[in-house]
């Protein structure tokens, strides 16, 4: 997970970077289009909301409402 800033309002987010190369399964590329279609239908303010997903160069970007304070996984 990257921090990014939104060109558009300077909104910060979150990035997750997937490299293109680790979705040569198809086990790995159902994952990923599983994730981002959860990620787009569930709207909770405890939960982390999806803004956009895009593909660059061998990259599939997907950026999401930025959580501070450390994983789920920190805080068990």
């Amino acid at each position: 997970m990257y921090e990014v800033t939104s060109n558009i309002d300077s909104t910060r987010l979150a990035a997750k970077v997937v490299m293109k190369a680790s979705l040569k399964r198809t086990r790995a590329r159902d994952k990923l289009k599983s994730e981002i279609a959860i990620h787009r239908s569930l709207q909770h303010e405890r939960i982390v909301g999806f803004v956009s997903v895009f593909e660059i160069d061998s990259y599939v970007v997907i950026i999401l409402q930025l959580a501070r304070g450390g994983t789920l996984m920190d805080k068990v």
